[in-house]
C-alpha cells in the first residue's frame, strides 16, 4: 500500500514537470493539475462516480498550494467534469452528466467591501450595465484575505458567466485563481487595479494623469516642496499616481527628491497622521509645504496633524487627496481627483460580455478630474466645485 501511494506521487509530480501547451507557453501548475485529472478520467483510472482525493490530499500529491488546488478544481467544474456534493465532496460527474456550459446571464463582482470605498460606486455602474444586457450580478466579498478571495473565484467560476475582480493588493500570493480563470477561457477583468503578470483586461481610473494633476496643482499654488504620502501595500493604482507625481515635478523642473515619499504600512487614517507630524517636524515651518495623498483617507489624517502642529490649510500647508468619496465634507473642504466609479463598473461590464461572446477587449482608462476646494487655495464657494 505505502510502495503504491509514493509510486503514485511520483507519477502525478512527475506529470506537472515542463507541460506546455502547443504554443510553446508554459502552463500554470494548476492547469497542469486539471490536465493530469482529466488524463485519468480519461483513461479511466478515475471512473464517473469516483470521489476525488481531499484538496489537501491533493496538494501532497503534486506538492502543490491548496490555492493551486482550488484553481484546478474549479476549471474541471467548469468543464463539467467533477462536481460538489453537500458534505460528500467531490466527485467525478458520468459522461451523461457532462454538458456544454450554457449561459447563466449572471456575472460575479468580487471586491472588498468592508474598507474599500469604491464598492459601492463600482457596483452601482456595474448593476445599470448588467441589468441592460439582461444579465444580474453576484456581489462577493473577499474580506481582504487572498485566500477568501481564491475560494470565491473557485466556488463562482462555474456558476457565472464571467467575473469582475477588484483584487486584494497582494501580489504572486494568489495569482494561480486567476491564471486558471484565463487558462479556461473564462471571462476576466480587472477594476480599479489589476495584478500584473495576469493576462487579462482592465478598467481602471488614469492614475498616472490624477497623480500629475494633483501635483502640478500644488506647485501651482506656491508649495515649495511637495510630499507624496501612500500607506499599505502598493497597489498598481499606487503605483501609477506616483508615476504621476514624479512626472509633474519633472516638468515643473524640480528634481526628484526619494526621501519626499512617505509611506506606512498602515492603511488608516493614522498613516496619515503619523507620516505628516514626521514631515512637519522635519520641515519646522520654514516654508509653504504641498501634501498629496494617495487617497482622501491619509489626507484625512494629515489634516489632523497639520491642525495640532497650529498649521494653518492651505495658507502654511497645502493638501491634496484622492477618490474624492468624502472629500467635501472635511474642514476645509479637500481638494481631491475624482474617480468616475459607476463608469468603471459600466465599462467592466461591457468589457465581460465582449469577452463571454468571443471578442477581443483592450483595457480601459477613466479620465479623473481635480476638484478644487478650500484646501490648496484658501476659502472658495464650495457649492460649485471647480475642475
Amino acid at each position: 500500500m505505502i510502495a503504491n501511494e509514493i509510486a503514485s506521487k511520483k507519477r502525478a509530480q512527475t506529470a506537472l514537470v515542463g507541460r506546455q501547451e502547443p504554443g510553446g507557453r508554459r502552463l500554470s501548475l494548476a492547469a497542469q493539475v486539471a490536465g493530469d485529472l482529466e488524463r485519468q478520467m480519461d483513461d479511466g483510472t478515475l471512473e464517473p462516480g469516483d470521489r476525488l482525493p481531499l484538496c489537501n490530499d491533493l496538494c501532497r500529491q503534486y506538492g502543490v498550494s491548496l490555492i493551486t488546488v482550488r484553481g484546478a478544481l474549479a476549471s474541471l467544474t467548469a468543464q463539467g467534469r467533477i462536481e460538489s456534493r453537500w458534505r460528500g465532496g467531490i466527485y467525478v460527474k458520468a459522461n451523461s452528466d457532462v454538458k456544454q456550459m450554457e449561459s447563466t446571464k449572471t456575472i460575479s463582482l468580487v471586491a472588498e467591501l468592508a474598507s474599500n470605498p469604491f464598492s459601492a460606486g463600482i457596483l452601482a455602474g456595474a448593476v445599470e450595465a448588467a441589468s441592460s444586457a439582461g444579465y444580474q450580478v453576484i456581489l462577493s466579498a473577499t474580506k481582504d484575505d487572498p485566500e477568501v478571495e481564491a475560494a470565491q473565484i473557485h466556488d463562482l467560476a462555474s456558476r457565472v458567466d464571467g467575473t469582475l475582480v477588484v483584487p486584494v493588493n497582494h501580489t504572486d500570493s494568489h495569482a494561480a485563481a486567476f491564471e486558471q480563470l484565463v487558462d479556461n477561457n473564462r471571462p476576466l477583468v480587472f477594476v480599479d487595479h489589476y495584478i500584473e503578470g495576469i493576462d487579462a483586461p482592465r478598467v481602471t481610473s488614469d492614475n498616472v494623469r490624477g497623480g500629475y494633476l494633483a501635483t502640478e496643482h500644488l506647485l501651482e499654488q506656491g508649495c515649495k516642496r511637495v510630499y507624496a504620502l501612500t500607506s499599505g501595500r502598493h497597489s498598481t493604482s499606487s503605483r501609477e499616481r506616483l508615476q504621476g507625481h514624479m512626472l509633474a515635478l519633472q516638468a515643473h523642473g524640480h528634481l526628484f527628491d526619494p526621501s519626499l515619499i512617505c509611506h506606512s504600512p498602515d492603511i488608516h487614517y493614522q498613516a496619515g497622521q503619523d507620516l505628516t507630524r514626521e514631515i512637519l517636524h522635519r520641515e519646522r515651518g520654514t516654508q509653504k509645504l504641498g501634501i498629496f495623498a494617495i487617497n482622501d483617507v491619509l489626507a484625512a489624517g494629515a489634516y489632523i496633524s497639520i491642525k495640532q502642529a497650529g498649521l494653518r490649510i492651505p495658507e502654511d500647508v497645502a493638501v491634496v487627496g484622492y477618490d474624492d468619496v468624502h472629500a467635501a465634507t472635511m474642514d476645509p473642504p479637500l481638494t481631491s481627483i475624482r474617480q468616475d466609479l459607476s463608469e468603471m463598473g459600466r465599462r467592466a461590464v461591457r468589457l465581460l460580455l465582449s469577452l463571454k461572446h468571443g471578442k477581443t477587449a483592450a483595457s480601459e482608462l477613466v479620465p479623473v478630474e481635480l476638484i478644487v476646494r478650500s484646501s490648496t487655495i484658501g476659502r472658495i464657494n464650495e457649492s460649485s466645485d471647480r475642475a
